[in-house]
This record gives C-alpha cells, structure tokens and sequence, in this order.
C-alpha cells in the first residue's frame, strides 16, 4: 500500500498507543485497519460447501473504509457514548482492576457528580 502524505508512518503502520504531551494517542495506518478487516475471522467464515474458509467482504479502497471505521467508532447512541468511549470504559476498569497504582480507593462517601456541583449553590467557587 502507498504511503499517504498524512501520515509520516505510511498506511501500514501498526496499531500503537502512546502518551504524548499529556494525550494518549492510538495509530493505526489505513492499510493495517484493511488487512485486519479482509482477514479476521468473522469475515472468514467456513463454507462447508467449499471445504474451506471464505471471505465474505474485501476492502476496495481503504480510505472510504478507514473513514466509515472512524464513523463507527464515533457513531453516538441516545446516551451519548459511542463504541470508543465504551472501549475506554472497559480498558480503565480494566486497569483498576489489574491493580494501577496510579489510582486510590475513594473513602469520601461521594460520587464525582457531587464534587463536580460542589460550592456552585452556595456560591463557594469550585475547587
């Protein structure tokens, strides 16, 4: 696959997840998001017709699909998340639950609703 001029890695480059400048960043090349789509294995499904795996749908032009990917992955429900903050969820419990050290069990009997709204109806500034 060519590289596109807006990406310095090239359409292949692989999935990465970095910290930079206080962002956490996730890359993945055009190319790779193609690949791993024609060959995963919900779109290679067995055909006992063909005693063999077949590929339901192959990826023509991996631009519109890396668009209609990003589409997806930002697509809103009613509540107002959509399937990447859902994976955020997941991950972050994830990591709690794996032990980070870069949280503490929070004893104030408080929820992070409350301290948000704190001072704000008696005219206290937020901390």
């Amino acid at each position: 696959m060519k590289r596109l001029p807006s990406d310095d890695r090239g359409a292949d480059a692989p999935l990465t997840v970095d910290i930079e400048n206080e962002e956490v960043v996730i890359r993945i090349g055009i190319g790779t998001i193609a690949w791993a789509f024609d060959h995963m294995e919900e779109n290679n499904t067995w055909s006992d017709e063909k005693n063999d795996f077949v590929q339901r749908w192959k990826v023509t032009d991996p631009v519109e699909f890396a668009k209609d990917v990003v589409s997806e992955l930002t697509n809103e429900e009613e509540d107002g998340s959509h399937p990447l903050s859902r994976l955020l969820d997941k991950v972050s419990t994830a990591a709690a639950d794996q032990g980070s050290i870069g949280i503490e069990e929070n004893l104030d009997g408080k929820s992070a609703y409350s301290r948000d709204y704190e001072g704000l109806l008696d005219g206290r500034p937020k901390k």
